[in-house]
């Protein structure tokens, strides 16, 4: 860091002020195990320069997951004199390694320190399965340093406040291909071994290491693309020509470009972060390969890391602001040339919503929303990440701005910024100190200390921006978005004015701002930010609807032909199409399928859709597939952890998946007659809409959108022309996923124009209606009258609950699986559990069913209030006031 300012860092072991890091050089193997960790294994040199007299200890950042096989101190053209050394306990995130010198050293005095030591199960290295891969042929392994991970990878000085050069010789199995954050690489062909060298000095987080199957392709005359090869062309497509344009527009405000190329590398999907400004090479998600370029200004941020954080580093973790702040500002400065104002602003807008919907979480007096952070000892920084230091950061450096009053000034500045400091860690007292001497006229003023805006106030108080810049630029487009929310968000929709407004040329933040909006205007309820209500589910399937309408199968003609007039529809079998992503496994969703699987999810788990990252919900189900939890958490908060579990369970039982669609495609004469029976037919239209509603409620796999139907809509709700399906269901709704809870075959019969409905009458072609408002429950009468048509003898449910409560009923099928605990308040327990989900799994045909899984299918039918957890009780439940037929009354009625 600066001369004279050295900071001690908390998050560090290392001995930073007593020895000088000159030098770090790797020489390790890469070896991919069976399945789990692999391990890279082979040595560290520390080229070291002492500081104070009198040192004989040395520190060094390590983890328990690295094993320290001996430590040596190299002698020159001879071997290294064995050193005696020690792990010590230092932080939940790491250990420090301590060595003891020969004899006390004098001040100037060099030495190096070789270290032997074999790792790979620590945080800092990640290693990919093929599956986890985009071309699922090979294993990958990645670092990740940011911020204090990388003692995992090798011991040394992991703290921002000190920079070196650094080389390394990897040597990696044949077939694989190893890539590092460094200015020079080469590939020795004899031995498959890389050599790599970092000539600039840079901070021990920034030292990055990826080894897969990775090729590349040139994209601009110093940048290329790094990806497996099944994603390289797309690749090279997407940011051909891209790169140079904001490289340039970048050493054109900030100055020289010194890290001689700029590669990006495009991680397998698995990659949980969006991306990470490794100098030299920018490892990113694949989710920026929209295919049309959309994303493409998301690599501005990255690339704006090279002069601010990179270059310019924060000496420490609580002064994170410093690298993302300055970097947030120069994002937006190369996004105004290239984009123009009025981008510029709707993508800050954003940003700012962002930052208030923290503050308004935490609470704007909470300690982290203060731009430097104090950071305790034994406090992980990652626990402090926020988006307090990237938009309040921002809005800091946008007010020192408004204070020059001049652009290309402060401009100006920032190049003399980056030249003061470049190579250098420092803080926020040195980096406001040369901006007061940059401006002495301003320094005179007193501009640090106007009340209000006094930049003391700035860094130690929490709380909103004093300041914030002017976004009124992005109103050209902020408005039409706000008009579109407007008119999607209406009790009573005008779909000729929403057709008339062309979102195909909107960028993305434009349709993030739009969904934005749309969020904001849902009827929430006041006591929670929850998305209660299906309003939210129903407008994000509008807005699908008509993303997508041009790659969307319209409504079949033979559909259209029966629609007639008041919307007094039946719908004939033969033209019933079942929801577009039912038949598909996930693999191939559209984009516009997993958009619609997503608003299920949302709506069915009451989710605060607000807090989605909706820039990043770009993906078709290949994309999706090969989320891994951490990059759908950080997309959907809480939510990814659900998304991921019902997804894979799907995607892991394709052939549970495969029987399902088999189940509903088949004619199942047993349906057709209880749906002909004439006490069904008696029941009029009151029995049909209230059974299908139920449908639909109850088994997500349904074929058919019933909306049609006369009398289908709850009070109040309003029509929507939409294409396609109108469906939002999903064949993994259930907690359980695949077949864990299955569609009764009595519920997914399709009906004939003479099934007993209202009759309909030709006239104008329309599309096909769908309705708002979450389906009625199935009357108590209307299920009894279903049940009567299914065997009395257990277990016969097809539902899960029902599966339950029918071994419970009959105890000549028990076989001490369950017992009543409480007969009359239906409590339960299991006291065989896997041995029921072995049943339940043969009647499922799932050989892979664990009580696991039947325990997260059963969370299902909480929200219903089907069935309910005893709390404190492990395997003990209780029937919900929804379910029935499990009390005394009601078993000895249909004797």
């Amino acid at each position: 860091m600066a001369a004279g300012r050295r900071v001690r860092d908390v998050a560090s072991a290392c001995s930073a002020e007593s020895f000088e890091l000159r030098h770090l050089h790797l020489a390790l193997r890469v070896a991919f195990g069976p399945p789990g960790p692999g391990r890279l294994e082979g040595s560290a040199r520390l080229e070291l320069r002492c500081l104070r007299d009198g040192a004989a200890e040395l520190s060094l950042d390590s983890h328990p997951s690295l094993a320290v096989r001996g430590v040596g101190l190299a002698a020159p053209g001879g071997e290294p004199r064995p050193l005696r050394a020690e792990s010590r306990p230092f932080a939940r995130y790491g250990s420090a390694l301590h060595v003891f010198l020969p004899e006390p050293l004098r001040a100037g005095e060099c030495l190096a320190l070789d270290i032997a030591y074999r790792t790979g199960e620590g945080p800092g290295v990640c290693w990919l399965t093929p599956e986890q891969t985009a071309g699922k042929q090979k294993p990958y392994m990645y670092t990740q340093g940011q911020a204090v991970l990388n003692r995992s990878f090798f011991p040394g000085f992991d703290t921002p406040s000190v920079k070196s050069t650094y080389s390394a010789t990897i040597k990696v199995p044949e077939g694989f291909t190893a890539v590092m954050s460094a200015t020079t690489w080469e590939k020795q062909e004899k031995d498959n071994t890389f050599t790599f060298k970092m000539s600039q000095p840079i901070p021990s987080y920034l030292i990055a290491l990826a080894v897969g199957d990775i090729v590349s392709a040139e994209v601009g005359p110093r940048s290329h693309v790094w990806a497996e090869p099944c994603l390289i062309e797309a690749a090279k497509k997407e940011y051909d020509g891209v790169i140079e344009e904001f490289l340039a527009v970048g050493e054109k405000l900030f100055g020289p470009y010194v890290w001689d190329r700029y590669d990006v590398l495009f991680m397998p999907p698995s990659f949980p972060f969006g991306g990470m400004e490794n100098p030299c090479i920018t490892f990113v998600t694949p989710c920026l390969l929209a295919g049309d370029r959309s994303l493409v200004d998301v690599i501005i941020h990255e690339i704006s890391h090279s002069w601010f954080g990179n270059l310019v580093t924060n000496a420490n973790w609580g002064e994170f602001w410093l690298n993302e702040g300055f970097t947030m500002y120069a994002q937006r400065r190369i996004s105004t040339v290239v984009y123009g104002a009025a981008y510029t602003c709707l993508e800050a807008a954003t940003g700012r919503a962002l930052l208030r919907q923290h503050m308004d979480t935490t609470g704007e007096d909470h300690p982290l929303n203060k731009l430097r952070v104090k950071i305790e000892p034994g406090v992980d920084p990652d626990d402090t990440y926020n988006e307090t230091p990237y938009e309040k950061g921002y809005c800091f450096v946008s007010y020192l701005a408004h204070l020059v009053g001049d652009q290309s000034k402060f401009d100006a500045f920032l190049q003399a910024y980056v030249n003061q400091f470049k190579f250098q860690s420092i803080m926020a007292d040195e980096a406001l100190e040369f901006f007061l001497e940059y401006f002495p006229e301003l320094k005179k003023k007193g501009v640090a200390t106007i009340p209000g805006f006094e930049f003391d106030r700035w860094l130690n108080t929490p709380g909103w921006p004093p300041y914030l810049p002017d976004l009124s630029p992005g109103e050209t487009l902020m408005k039409p978005a706000e008009g579109l929310a407007e008119l999607w968000a209406a009790s009573s929709l005008n779909m000729e004015a929403i057709k008339a407004v062309d979102i195909t040329a909107w960028k993305t933040y434009q349709l993030v701002f739009f969904l934005d909006k749309i969020l904001q205007k849902s009827p929430l309820p006041d006591e929670s930010s929850m998305a209660g209500s299906c309003d939210i589910s129903n407008i994000f399937s509008n807005y699908i609807s008509a993303m997508y309408q041009p790659e969307e199968a319209q409504p079949p003609m033979e559909l259209l032909a029966h629609l007639g007039k008041e919307d007094n529809l039946a719908l004939p079998a033969e033209t019933t199409e079942k929801p577009a992503w039912f038949s598909e496994l996930p693999y191939f969703w559209s984009k516009a399928q997993v958009l619609e699987w997503i608003s299920y999810h949302v709506e069915k788990n009451k989710y605060d859709a607000s807090a989605i990252n909706f820039s990043c919900c770009n993906m078709d189900g290949y994309m999706l597939c090969h989320c891994t939890p951490e990059q759908l958490r950080l997309v959907f908060g809480p939510l990814g952890d659900e998304l991921y579990a019902r997804l894979h369970e799907i995607v892991s039982v394709s052939d549970e998946l495969t029987w399902i669609i088999d189940l509903l495609e088949k004619e199942d004469m047993s349906s057709q007659e209880i749906f002909q029976d004439s006490s069904a037919s008696e029941l009029g239209n009151s029995y049909t809409k209230e059974s299908l509603e139920e449908m639909k409620s109850t088994n997500p796999f349904f074929q058919a959108d019933f909306s049609y139907i006369s009398g289908a809509l709850s009070p109040g709700s309003s029509d929507i022309s939409a294409s396609g399906t109108g469906m939002s269901h999903s064949p993994n709704s259930q907690d359980s996923g695949g077949s864990d809870i299955d569609p009764d075959p009595t519920e997914v019969k399709l009906f004939s124009s003479d099934d007993g409905f209202a009759d309909y009458d030709k006239g104008d072609v329309k599309h096909g209606k769908r309705k708002r408002g979450r389906p009625r429950k199935f009357s108590k009468e209307n299920r009894d009258c279903l049940e009567t048509k299914k065997s009395k003898h257990s277990p016969r449910g097809t539902h899960l609950w029902e599966f339950i409560r029918d071994i419970l009923l009959h105890p000549e099928l028990n076989e001490g699986l369950m017992k009543w605990e409480d007969r009359r308040e239906g409590v339960f327990k299991f006291l065989r559990s896997e041995a029921v989900a072995q049943l339940w799994g043969q009647k499922k045909k799932n050989s892979s069913m664990t009580y696991e899984k039947l325990s997260r299918a059963m969370r299902y039918y909480y929200k219903r209030e089907i069935l309910e957890r005893v709390d404190g009780r492990r395997l003990v439940y209780k029937f919900g006031k929804n379910s029935s037929g499990w009390k005394e009354e009601e078993v000895l009625n249909r004797k």
